[in-house]
């Protein structure tokens, strides 16, 4: 295959790559937005966490990530 043509074919590769990208890109907007108009619907079941879970959640607080300090022994 000459230089030429391998470049014609990579060229139409990437065209074909960034349009289904840009197309993916849409997609992902989309799925987002109908998530938010979800997450604001309460009739939506799951969108929405149980009651007094987020509460529950912030209470607990966070510990961070382990360093595995505590976990050796000497």
């Amino acid at each position: 295959m000459s230089h030429e043509k391998k470049a014609d074919e990579l060229e139409r590769e990437l065209q074909d790559l960034e349009q289904r990208s840009g197309e993916l890109g849409d997609q992902i907007g989309e799925a987002d937005s109908e998530w938010k108009a979800k997450l604001d619907d309460g009739g939506v079941p799951g969108a929405q966490p149980p009651e007094g879970e987020l509460a529950a959640e912030a209470d607990k607080g966070s510990h961070g990530p382990a360093t595995g300090a505590a976990d050796v022994e000497e």
